[in-house]
This record gives structure tokens, sequence and C-alpha cells, in this order.
């Protein structure tokens, strides 16, 4: 995984790595009060979530609906004290469909901790089909 060093990026993988190992008290430490993440698309768990708990609740969610085989490897990162973008790769198998691509992640900062971020798929279209 190519990766470089910026603040922004250490806590987007912080942040991933807390809230998929279930510590949302480490979670908590990295957000700000108002942290806010977006996913764009039609299928169900687009949308807006809130909080650390919004945050924990969408990847369960995609956990759970997978079966379990949802893997998110991050690629790529780069960025600032202020903000990083993150390209991952994310597979993923249900009800005899399989989603294979790529997704780009926009981290935001505040006083060193993340205010709010965006989870864009690469192809939407596949992404959305998959999930619905």
């Amino acid at each position: 995984m190519a990766r470089a060093d910026s603040t922004a990026a250490a806590l987007w993988h912080a942040l991933v790595g807390a809230v998929q190992s279930g510590d949302l008290d480490k979670a908590r430490a990295l957000v700000t009060d108002d942290f806010e993440w977006q996913v764009m698309g039609r299928f169900p768990y687009a949308g807006h979530h809130h909080g650390v708990e919004g945050l924990a609740a969408l990847l369960k969610g995609v956990r759970d609906e997978s079966g379990g085989s949802f893997q998110l490897t991050p690629e790529l990162s780069f960025g600032d004290d202020e903000a990083a973008v993150v390209v991952g790769h994310v597979t993923a198998t249900r009800a005899g469909k399989t989603l294979d691509g790529d997704n780009v992640f926009i981290v935001r900062c505040e006083d060193g901790r993340i205010r709010r971020g965006m989870t864009i798929p690469v192809d939407q279209y596949a992404y959305d089909e998959f999930w619905e």
C-alpha cells in the first residue's frame, strides 16, 4: 500500500481500525463532537451518518448484509493536516452478487480530529446494484 505521511490520512486509518475493532471510545477521541460521514449513492447505506455510532452502524450493516465478506483494503492515501484522500479497494459478496471495486474516501479535519468524511464509490452504478 502506498501511503504518504499526513495527519489526516493517519487519522482516517486509525478511525477505521478503531471502529472495525469495536473500540468506539478510541474512535470518539479521533473525531469532533459534530462528526459526520456521508456515503454517496442510492443504496440503503447511502446518506449521512452522524457520530461514531453512525459510522459504526454503517460498517456493521455492510458487514452483516454481506455475511461478513465485506473487505476494505486501503491502497493509496495522501493529504496534509487538514484533509486527506484515501483510495481503497472494496470486495464483498451477497445474494449471488460480487462487489469488486474502488472507493475514494475524503477526510476533512479540524483541530487535529476528523470533522467530516465522504465515501465515493468509483463505479456508483455497480455499488448501488450490489447493495439494493
